[in-house]
């Protein structure tokens, strides 16, 4: 929470006086978060801004809204009804306070009086109190491996943070731009490697109409990984090279440098309820023994407790294991006996504290489930969904302990001569001093700073390496400040063409917005302009519809352009372009041979193993053709084409 010492009316008077029109701006909390918890369905958000000149008092109030149009609003309103006082007192600047919040989703209203008069208003639309999950595991956790999505969530209080670590970087070369909450829709890549909605979307609309409050969801999973690769990945400061069972050498930190990551620098700043682990498939191929399994695992298990600071966080394992070897299906016993020992289901001295069981998902492998046998799929993945959602039980909740999320700092503010200070508080690790809008960018390391005029915020490391950022800190001049972009997004719409979504919550001679595209994330180029809509208004919503010609990855910046020519950019973002095409195979699984279909010429295909080699190459010029495979030896395929993958069983 702010201190705000000696920054009354002598600092503004000399250093605001040229905004002539008054305006409020929240800071925090952000739109789209979702905070966890605790068992008294409560926790407490920080709300924070700062207003352009003294007002007497600032007020607040929470709305309860609607996950869908159907359906009952989520939560209760804090307070009951009408408008409380978040600041009592005269306020020049920066402000902040606690507020108990109970379980629900909500808009946040704010706004400043003078004088028993409205002086300005300024909301977020989505702000949630709920359950937040991590995921982790291979590819039934995660997706990937050219494995088609299931669908987003369809209830609008499901969110994730839109990153994946791509190109792959080794743990310590990752560098994670500032938080922002989006929608989980299908193509929202799951921060910190989750390839899309997967699963989740739809077990997130499981868990919001079961429980009645929104659900944020992370994904830290890797497709193909042995448990030995987590485990052997966990030191990152002396790494050891650890190799899939299909021979990649994993940069060094991870896979486990991910869930590091996720439980660091986005669990720090929400809480968590749990981590939901389905791995397994990889230790079958391995053959690997109760013993090593049940020791690795709850390696994992410990280190991510320690790490995190959290002693009993709960963990949910899934009974995982059914992969083709030899081209038939099986299970391995021992990787089963292990998860249920960790998880309580074998004898009381083998279960660790805190460890339940999720999901037994072996038996479930026909083609209504899986079309190879390995991977959900179709309406498996809705199936699978729901084997998640129903470990959601009444004994989970009432035996986990949720973790609310970690308090940033006391900031006083204070000036000092002609100078602004900033002072956080001691008993921090690391400090480091932002700009709004770049959280790698660091000012100053130092507990007390003092800033030029602009927008910024502290990120501060604890003795666990948890980071929490402050919210945004007002410096107030009459130059341009840094435009506050509170969401940046990109989605696909009817398949035809990528919309691109912004909003921001402040804007001080803006002039423009530049809009920047790259197939590579590395040469952009102008693909349209526009203007800003309001020098004073708090939050504005702008969008652009890109019709441009699309490739399979396409890269989006903002250039913000002030009224004197200055500029800066915002993060990029990522989206996939799948056209409306796709393609099918048939017979599958086969023996002799296969017949791919699409709804356009096929043009080259390419067939892969599971190693990633490529096997056979074809080009084919009309939109059916029959493939032989009587040469390829038994097993699990993957074939790729313009229009998208598929895999096969070659039996």
């Amino acid at each position: 929470m702010f201190k705000l010492l000696n920054l009354g009316t002598v600092l503004l008077m000399g250093l605001v006086c040229q905004v002539t029109l008054a305006q409020i701006t929240i800071t925090s909390p952000q739109e789209r978060i979702i905070y966890q918890r605790n068992s008294n369905n409560q926790t407490k958000i920080e709300i924070a801004g700062y207003v352009t000149s003294c007002v007497d008092r600032v007020q607040f109030r929470l709305v309860p809204l609607k996950s869908n149009p159907t359906a009952a609003a989520l939560g209760t309103p804090i307070p009951l009804e009408g408008w409380s006082d978040l600041i009592s007192t005269t306020t020049c600047g920066n402000f902040s306070n606690n507020v108990t919040v109970n379980g629900g989703w909500y808009r946040l209203e704010l706004r400043s009086i003078k004088d028993e008069s409205v002086m300005s208003t300024s909301q977020i639309e989505h702000v949630g109190v709920g359950e937040v999950f991590i995921v982790a595991g291979q590819s039934n956790a995660t997706g990937g491996d050219a494995n088609v999505s299931g669908p987003g969530a369809s209830e609008d209080a499901v969110s994730s943070v839109n990153f994946q670590n791509v190109p792959i970087q080794k743990y310590t070369d990752i560098q994670l731009p500032c938080p922002e909450y989006v929608h989980l829709d299908q193509d929202t890549q799951t921060a910190p490697f989750g390839n899309y909605a997967w699963c989740w979307g739809t077990f997130g609309d499981k868990m919001v109409q079961k429980l009645g409050v929104p659900v944020m969801i992370f994904n830290a999973g890797w497709s193909s990984t042995g448990l030995w690769n987590w485990k052997e990945s966990i030191d990152y400061q002396n790494p050891t090279p650890t190799i899939s069972p299909f021979g990649y050498t994993f940069p060094d930190g991870l896979p486990f440098g991910h869930l590091r990551l996720t439980l660091n620098h986005y669990i720090s700043q929400l809480g968590v309820r749990a981590i939901l682990w389905h791995q397994g498939e990889s230790d079958n191929i391995a053959e690997r023994s109760k013993d090593d399994y049940y020791n690795d695992l709850k390696t994992i298990i410990n280190e991510s407790r320690t790490l995190s600071g959290k002693p009993d966080l709960a963990w949910l394992i899934s009974r995982a294991s059914r992969f083709t070897i030899d081209s038939e299906t099986r299970i391995w016993q021992p990787v089963i006996d292990a998860q249920n020992a960790i998880s309580g289901l074998g004898s009381p001295e083998e279960r660790v504290s805190n460890v339940f069981p999720g999901p037994d998902t072996d038996p479930y492998f026909t083609p209504e489930y899986r079309s190879d046998e390995i991977h959900f799929s179709g309406t498996g993945l809705a199936f699978l969904a729901e084997l998640w959602s129903d470990q959601m039980n009444e004994a989970f909740f009432e035996g986990s302990k949720p973790y609310v999320s970690n308090p940033s700092p006391n900031i006083t503010i204070e000036l000092t001569g002609n100078e602004v200070q900033y002072t956080a508080e001691a008993g921090w690790n690391e400090y480091s001093w932002l700009p709004a809008n770049d959280c790698q960018n660091s000012l100053s390391s130092d507990r007390q700073w003092k800033p030029s005029p602009g927008l910024y915020r502290l990120k501060s490391m604890d003795g666990n390496r948890n980071i929490v950022y402050s919210p945004i800190l007002y410096n107030p001049s009459s130059t341009p400040l840094p435009v506050i972009l509170a969401s940046f997004t990109a989605e696909v719409v009817a398949e035809k063409y990528i919309q691109l979504s912004w909003i921001t919550t402040s804007e001080v001679n803006v002039s423009h917005f530049e809009i920047e595209k790259s197939h590579n994330a590395v040469d952009f180029e102008r693909i349209g302009s526009i203007d800003s809509k309001s020098r004073n208004s708090s939050v504005l919503k702008y969008d652009f519809s890109d019709i441009s010609k699309q490739f399979e990855n396409n890269y989006y910046r903002l250039k913000i352009i002030d009224n004197d020519g200055s500029y800066s950019y915002s993060r990029k973002v990522n989206i996939n372009f799948k056209p409306l095409i796709d393609i099918r195979i048939f017979p599958n699984p086969a023996s002799d041979f296969i017949t791919i279909e699409s709804t356009n010429n096929l043009g080259e295909i390419e067939i892969y193993n599971l190693k990633g080699e490529l096997i056979q190459r074809e080009s084919i010029q009309a939109e059916s053709h029959q493939l032989p495979i009587n040469t390829l030896p038994s097993g699990l395929y993957i074939l790729k084409s313009r229009y998208g993958s598929a895999n096969f069983l070659k039996l």
